[in-house]
């Protein structure tokens, strides 16, 4: 027989329950974290993928413009995921896991995802600049 009492027993399997959650949400929260890193990577070797393909086609309008305008439409795109993914998946992540640390959780100032935020927006600008100035020589017969 055990020496530990029923009570004794529920309160091990409580710890070692918590303990599991609070490793794979540290484990997740990694997983995610080095996704989070490859964002910026990725778009802006799309970005550049677009701009370099806008600038090889320039016998034709549609595909030059829809190049420019698909980067800057990307670029939008990527600062919703970077937001979605830190502020509404990471975040209650660390709230969870300062929890199970028994500490309190200051919010981050989110430096890393302003700084990416503002390149992706003056990405997008200039994409859609490049757009918006192309359809204007297209219409006002513009030289390049």
């Amino acid at each position: 027989m055990s020496d530990t009492t029923p009570e004794e027993r529920d309160a091990e399997r409580t710890f070692q329950r918590a303990r599991v959650i609070f490793e794979q949400d540290c484990q997740e929260f990694r997983s995610l974290n080095s996704f989070l890193w490859q964002i910026p990577v990725l778009v802006s070797t799309l970005t550049g993928g677009l701009w370099f393909g806008a600038s090889k086609v320039t016998d034709s309008f549609v595909v030059q413009s829809s190049l420019f305008l698909l980067a800057g439409v990307a670029n939008i795109t990527f600062i919703i995921v970077l937001w979605r993914l830190r502020k509404g998946v990471m975040e209650p992540l660390l709230t969870h896991i300062a929890t199970y640390q028994g500490r309190d959780r200051n919010p981050g100032k989110y430096t890393m995802i302003w700084s990416f935020t503002a390149l992706l927006v003056a990405s997008s600008g200039l994409s859609f600049l490049a757009f918006g100035v192309m359809l204007y020589c297209r219409f006002y017969s513009c030289s390049h």
